[in-house]
């Protein structure tokens, strides 16, 4: 599994972890194509999610306590030939403005939203990924209302 900020968003890092059979979720960097491919989503799509606790935005200074969240089928490095572009999903999460009139001038969509986007395989989950490796396989520790116990780790 790969899990890498933006400066990792790079053909041959995304490309080797294909190759490899691993699943990634890298964040992307706000370029034409993510823009055109978050401004594709329908508003339909968009799913709002509570956090339990604030979290601190630090651009905005406030703190946000909901989002929204969607995801769109991505072609990632189009500038490259074909056989080296990479199929993958991009999930995005967004958050209203607090001062959208500071954004004047834009698309409508990024003047009202912030959004924060990653690209990820198209059909493993994180679960599928960790089983799917022996070396990584271990034994799930459950615990039941009736026993405080867990099978062993």
């Amino acid at each position: 599994m790969v899990r890498a900020e933006s400066g990792y968003y790079r053909r041959d890092v995304i490309a080797d972890t294909v190759a490899a059979k691993a699943w990634f979720s890298v964040t992307v960097r706000m370029n034409p194509a993510v823009t055109k491919a978050i401004a594709s989503i329908p508003d339909t799509s968009w799913t709002t999610i509570k956090y339990p606790n604030a979290i601190w935005d630090a651009e905005q200074e406030r703190w946000v306590s909901e989002a929204q969240v969607a995801e769109t089928g991505f072609t990632a490095f189009t500038s490259h030939p074909k056989k080296r572009q990479v199929q993958s999903r991009l999930v995005v999460r967004r958050v209203q403005r607090l001062n959208p009139a500071a954004k004047q001038g834009q698309d409508e969509l990024f003047t009202m939203w912030r959004h924060h986007g990653f690209v990820t395989n198209p059909t493993r989950t994180a679960v599928a990924a960790d089983w799917g490796y022996p070396r990584l396989r271990r034994t799930p520790t459950v615990t039941t209302r009736s026993s405080s116990r867990s099978s062993p780790s």
